[in-house]
């Protein structure tokens, strides 16, 4: 039986191919940070790495994101990386209820 430590924060991270210039990070950014649940993200244009934190008590699903970025621009194609928690107390911890995702995760990555 795992036991479940406390979670203040989630950080999920997505690859988002075809941004190809700052204003383009720059909307993407500022359409993320209007969804619901989210405290603040960075975007790595080079590298086309985005990271959102949301807090526990209102967390933001995977896919929720993936349409904000959708929105932000049908064109950039976009997959899930990671999905991390954190605790004050304990740093990274397993995230709750994440078996079916991590699963999920597992087989898109590996096709």
């Amino acid at each position: 039986q795992q036991q479940h430590l406390p979670v203040e924060a989630v950080r999920t991270t997505l690859q988002v191919h075809g941004m190809r210039c700052e204003a383009c990070a720059a909307r993407l950014r500022g359409n993320l940070a209007a969804v619901e649940g989210v405290d603040g993200c960075t975007v790595q244009l080079a590298a086309g790495v985005v990271e959102v934190w949301s807090n526990s008590s209102s967390p933001v699903q995977p896919d929720v994101l993936l349409d904000a970025v959708k929105a932000t621009n049908d064109s950039y194609d976009v997959q899930l990386l990671s999905r991390d928690c954190f605790s004050v107390a304990h740093g990274a911890v397993p995230c709750p209820a994440t078996a079916t995702a991590a699963a999920s995760l597992d087989t898109a990555v590996a096709q």
